[in-house]
């Protein structure tokens, strides 16, 4: 993949690059910190664990913290699974849940599944419909 920050365009995806829109990896890689890091790999401190290839050819950290409603993980890796986002406690919870879909939070970098647009201002921030 191909991820464009600032009009600068990298390649993403692959074990070593930056992780693709969403926090997505490709090959069995986990997105953590913004990298993909590859399977068998550490995921990162925090109790994230270690990067394994799932079932469906995603990558998922094997801790016990960053999956969609989980606890978020600490040392700054957050949330590990694709397309996920921690609450930061908003309501006391501080899990990762989905976010870049329909009438979801933006994920990190106000970024939203296509065709949704991140709309509002900071954590309040949720993907819409593209007006047209």
């Amino acid at each position: 993949g191909v991820i464009c920050t600032g009009g600068d365009c990298e390649a993403c995806g692959d074990a070593g690059e930056p992780c693709c829109e969403g926090g997505t990896c490709g090959g069995g890689a986990c997105c953590t910190e913004g990298d993909c890091v590859a399977p068998g790999d550490s995921c990162g401190g925090g109790g994230s664990g270690t990067c394994a290839a799932g079932p469906d050819g995603r990558g998922e950290c094997s801790g016990a913290c960053g999956g969609i409603g989980e606890t978020c993980c600490g040392s700054g890796v957050d949330c590990t699974a694709p397309w996920s986002i921690c609450d930061g406690g908003f309501g006391g919870s501080d899990l990762c849940e989905s976010c870049g879909g329909l009438d979801q939070r933006c994920c990190e970098g106000n970024t939203c599944a296509s065709p949704y647009t991140c709309q509002g201002f900071g954590g309040m921030a949720t993907c819409r419909a593209v007006s047209p």
